[in-house]
C-alpha cells in the first residue's frame, strides 16, 4: 500500500485546428503522503498518430505480477541491478542480458511504440532491436516497505563513452526470490536539431 504504478496510451488534441495531434505512453509511480498520493515519477513518450489511442484496451494492461513480498533493501540495489544490464556485448549482448533478467508476464514499452511488447516473441523482438552494447546509469529508485515492487530510472547510453541518447524508467518485482524487471520503459530522445 505504499507504491503504485500506472501506465496507458496518452493523446494530445490541440484546441487549434492547424495543431499537430500527438498520442503516446506514459509510466507514473505513485506514493502516499500525508496529503495524499503523489507522483514520484512520471516518464513516457510521444509520436505522431498512428491508431495507438483508437485501439486502446478497455481491460487493465498492467496487471498484478505475482510479486512476493520480502526484506526491503536499500533501493541502490535495483540500482547495481540496472548497472548489471550494462556491458560490453563480447559478454553478453543487450538483448540476453534485458531478456534474461525479465519477471514472468514482462512489459516492455521502447519509444515509438506505444503498445507493450507483451509475448515472449514480442519483448524478443524488443530486445533483438536494442544496440549490442547499452550503458545504464541510474539515477533514482524506490522499494515498497513490502519489499514485492521497486522502481528505478535513468539515462542510457550506446556505449560507455556516449551520450546519453535515451531514458529508462525499470518497475521491478520480486519473483522466486529474485528481483525480476516486470516493465522497462525506454524513451530515446528526440535526435539533435
Amino acid at each position: 500500500g505504499d507504491l503504485g504504478i500506472a501506465t496507458g496510451p496518452w493523446q494530445l488534441t490541440p484546441s487549434d485546428p492547424a495543431g499537430r495531434r500527438v498520442e503516446g505512453r506514459y509510466v507514473t509511480v505513485w506514493q502516499p503522503r500525508a496529503e495524499g498520493w503523489r507522483v514520484v515519477f512520471d516518464g513516457g513518450y510521444g509520436r505522431a498518430p498512428a491508431g495507438a489511442w483508437d485501439a486502446r484496451r478497455a481491460d487493465a494492461e498492467l496487471a498484478p505480477f505475482g510479486c512476493e513480498a520480502g526484506d526491503a533493501p536499500p533501493p541502490g540495489e535495483l540500482q547495481l541491478l540496472d548497472l548489471a544490464l550494462s556491458g560490453q556485448p563480447a559478454a553478453a549482448g543487450a538483448a540476453e542480458r534485458l531478456l534474461g533478467r525479465l519477471a514472468d508476464g514482462a512489459l516492455l514499452f521502447h519509444s515509438p511504440e506505444v503498445t507493450a511488447a507483451a509475448d515472449a516473441a514480442a519483448r524478443s523482438a524488443a530486445a533483438a532491436a536494442l544496440p549490442a552494447m547499452q550503458q545504464y546509469w541510474p539515477m533514482g529508485a524506490g522499494i515498497a516497505a513490502s519489499g514485492d515492487l521497486g522502481y528505478s530510472y535513468g539515462l542510457l547510453a550506446d556505449a560507455p563513452e556516449a551520450s546519453a541518447g535515451a531514458a529508462y524508467l525499470h518497475v521491478w518485482c520480486r519473483q522466486r526470490g529474485d528481483w525480476r524487471l516486470a516493465l522497462q520503459l525506454r524513451s530515446a530522445f528526440p535526435p539533435p536539431r
